[in-house]
């Protein structure tokens, strides 16, 4: 009887979690969220056209000099920015329709540009300012560590905003608004769920990856000498590790959806 009753209590919590609210909002149109994977598919397509017509409109001499170098650049982030804002928009509309019919709106669309071209604008003058003070004011051999602790968690606070900042947009169609409630919503414990199992699938993949490694290493090369075996099989199991991270930010974006959603 205590069994059956701790059975019980067990799935009632499990179906009180994220985890499972997001799986089972999923499951209701499982083709939609393929239709993400489609658009971030698109999305690459898009930026990969756009790099070779720019390679072609823009000789390499054109940014040789600082005006063409600064034009190339502003002219990049406008129709990146525009790229980004239309695919994400209607992204955001595909995963907030699997428990409604699919409507897609650009009411507004404008001001998610605008907002887009200076938060990418500002984030990257800001990480250059960043990363310009630690190779400057710390010794070579502790530039990459200081790096990887200052700018990774600044990278990751920044994506969150942003990620939370879109989804209450598409509620409120309004910046100001949107703002506010994403700057609030990090009082929200729930919002670093999905940050804190991003990083324990990580850290299990690295050690089982890392122990793959070590017996190829230890059983194999240490008789054979296959070094181009050896970086084949770390290509393979770094783009697996890319591959799982993938999809797995594509399950935490339905997550935001679930807890952005009012």
């Amino acid at each position: 009887m205590d069994e059956e009753k701790k059975k019980i209590t067990i799935k009632e919590r499990y179906s009180k979690t994220l985890c499972n609210q997001t799986v089972q909002y999923i499951r209701q149109k499982p083709s939609y969220f393929l239709l993400t994977i489609v658009y971030d598919i698109i999305f690459l397509l898009l930026l990969f056209v756009f790099n070779k017509l720019q390679s072609v409109i823009f000789p390499a001499q054109f940014a040789v000099s600082t005006f063409g170098f600064i034009t190339l650049l502003l002219i990049s982030l406008i129709i990146i920015t525009v790229i980004y804002t239309f695919t994400k928009l209607i992204l955001l509309q595909i995963i907030d329709s699997f428990e409604k019919k699919l409507e897609i709106s650009f009411k507004k669309s404008h001001l998610l540009a605008l907002f887009h071209f200076f938060f990418f604008g500002i984030s990257f003058l800001i990480f250059i300012f960043i990363n310009y003070i630690i190779e400057a004011a710390v010794k070579q051999q502790l530039i990459t560590i200081l790096q990887l602790i200052i700018l990774t968690p600044l990278f990751i606070l920044l994506g969150l905003f942003l990620q939370l900042m879109q989804n209450y947009f598409l509620q409120t169609r309004s910046i100001k608004q949107a703002m506010k409630d994403a700057f609030k919503a990090f009082g929200n414990s729930r919002i670093y769920v999905p940050l804190i199992y991003c990083f324990l699938i990580n850290f299990l993949l690295l050690i089982i990856l890392s122990i793959i490694l070590a017996i190829i290493n230890q059983f194999y090369l240490k008789d054979h000498q296959d070094y181009l075996l050896y970086m084949n099989v770390s290509v393979i199991l770094f783009s697996i590790l890319l591959i799982i991270n993938y999809l797995y930010f594509t399950f935490a974006r339905v997550s935001y959806n679930r807890i952005t959603n009012k």
